[in-house]
């Protein structure tokens, strides 16, 4: 059976994000990340709405992400985390991918390509090949909210070199949107 991966995306207000970071990279976030695999943690450095956070989650189908969510909503820590963090909120988005290809985290990591991440999202499963210094860590296909968008993660050791791969920088006629992101200090991915 495929895995199944939950795209998060949170605004947060201006002020709230040191915060918002301090506390999610604290042990008050174990309790979620003990629930299910986090793959992915990542602060917006350009590319759309800023002050915003990405993060990308593993399930082994939609009754796991259910029942991990049961359980959350049941967990005092949790309870207790959320509420917290549920002020400095502005606004919350989640998609739900299923992987097209796998998900590799050597292409991540710090000892591969470095720590610079471009999140591509396009409509209708267009995709792109990386070339050169720049490699694929994951490619899905969006099933719940907009059913057939392709979204394809890069990392690659600048930024710079993520904007001059052809796999990025497109004409923008088939109405791609890229963002780039910095993976959090307790990102898996670094």
């Amino acid at each position: 059976m495929t895995k199944l991966h939950e795209l998060r995306q949170y605004v947060l207000h201006t002020d709230d994000v040191p915060k918002y970071l301090a506390l999610t990279g604290s042990d008050a976030f174990k309790c979620r990340t003990d629930a299910s695999p986090l793959l992915g943690f990542f602060l917006v450095e350009t590319g759309g709405q800023l002050n915003r956070v990405i993060h990308l989650w593993e399930y082994d189908s939609l009754d796991h992400r259910t029942a991990v969510r049961k359980e959350l909503a049941g967990n005092k820590d949790f309870i207790t985390y959320f509420s917290q963090i549920r002020p400095w909120l502005a606004s919350q988005t989640s998609v739900l991918l299923k992987p097209t290809a796998s998900f590799d985290y050597g292409n991540a990591a710090g000892k591969s390509n470095g720590a610079f991440f471009a999140l591509r999202q396009s409509p209708s499963g267009a995709s792109a090949s990386p070339a050169g210094s720049v490699a694929l860590v994951g490619s899905w296909t969006e099933t719940v909210g907009t059913n057939g968008q392709a979204w394809q993660l890069f990392s690659s050791s600048t930024y710079q070199q993520l904007l001059d791969s052809p796999a990025i920088s497109s004409d923008g006629s088939r109405g791609d949107a890229t963002t780039l992101m910095a993976p959090t200090g307790f990102s898996p991915m670094q």
